[in-house]
């Protein structure tokens, strides 16, 4: 059997709308290079597990179906994808999203291949609302420079854009590397995680093309992540995530890496939350974050 260049990972929950679009804009691509589509179900229980059979059966040679037996997060599904990955390259679309270029693959592999010094590409994407028309929303913190993007970026508090639009080396098939810590830290979120391990590895580099589409739905009741992350304690919960990152980069990846931006704006989050409730809730979450701020600061240069 040939080498499978890239993995396409789909993580999967709740998407019945959406799936449909997100696997047949993969299946509509063009390229030279071989891939296969893991699609890991993590217990949706609205009727996209039927959706994702049909599928498998359709493209039993190209799709690796993983059913969940029970909700594991969207964390632990996804490393868990991560480890199963074949491919020389790993390159991700979760079930509500979709590509609109049929040479996504094709350009971001080939770019890979002739920039070995990078170990990710990212490219533009068009944010578009529940009925796939264009949403009315800007994501100003999304980095965009033909220069590309590296760790002092992440830091100043840019990202690479939407993980829909990256495609990045192998880092999960590397010989005695254990990145278990990704789920672990948070349930929900893993892009920034993601992204600080392959900082670790080199910069990224960027294609100023618009190739895939994100679907932004942040509705309290919709089942995507986003609006399943509106029920939590945010405020705090983000703060506490960036501390975690912050010591596993250090501890378990020797990377030094400052997270003290992101987390100077969860103190000014919990900061405008009490201005708008003013109630001891608020008040108190303030002073703990304020208060953990400055000992985190503290402890930091002594780990």
């Amino acid at each position: 059997m040939a080498q499978i260049i890239i993995s396409v990972i789909v993580p999967v929950y709740q998407h019945k709308n959406y799936i449909q679009v997100a696997l047949d804009s993969i299946l509509m691509q063009k390229t030279q290079y071989s891939y296969e589509i893991l699609i890991g179900d993590d217990y949706s229980t609205d009727g996209t597990r039927e959706l994702l059979k049909n599928y498998k059966r359709k493209y039993k040679d190209k799709i690796r179906l993983f059913l969940r037996p029970y909700n594991l997060g969207a964390t632990l599904n996804g490393y868990m994808l991560y480890k199963q990955a074949k491919g020389k390259y790993i390159s991700i679309l979760e079930g509500d999203d979709y590509w609109i270029d049929e040479y996504k693959l094709e350009k971001q592999v080939k770019y890979l291949e002739s920039h070995k010094e990078y170990s990710a590409v990212f490219h533009k994407c068009k944010i578009v609302n529940e009925k796939g028309e264009k949403a009315r929303v800007n994501y100003s913190n999304f980095y965009h420079s033909k220069e590309g993007y590296a760790i002092e970026d992440y830091e100043k508090g840019m990202l690479p854009g939407q993980v829909g639009t990256i495609m990045f080396k192998n880092i999960f098939s590397i010989p005695n590397k254990n990145y278990n810590f990704y789920y672990k830290i948070h349930n929900l979120v893993g892009d920034q995680t993601l992204y600080c391990l392959l900082l670790a590895e080199g910069s990224f580099g960027y294609i100023s093309e618009e190739l895939g589409a994100y679907r932004f739905v942040q509705k309290i009741g919709k089942t995507n992540a986003m609006s399943r992350y509106l029920k939590r304690n945010v405020c705090f919960e983000e703060w506490k995530y960036h501390c975690k990152l912050e010591m596993c980069m250090k501890k378990k990846v020797g990377k030094n890496i400052n997270l003290k931006e992101y987390r100077k704006q969860e103190v000014k989050v919990a900061k405008r939350i009490l201005k708008e409730k003013k109630d001891f809730i608020s008040l108190f979450m303030f002073l703990k974050i304020c208060v953990l701020n400055i000992l985190w600061d503290y402890i930091l240069k002594f780990l």
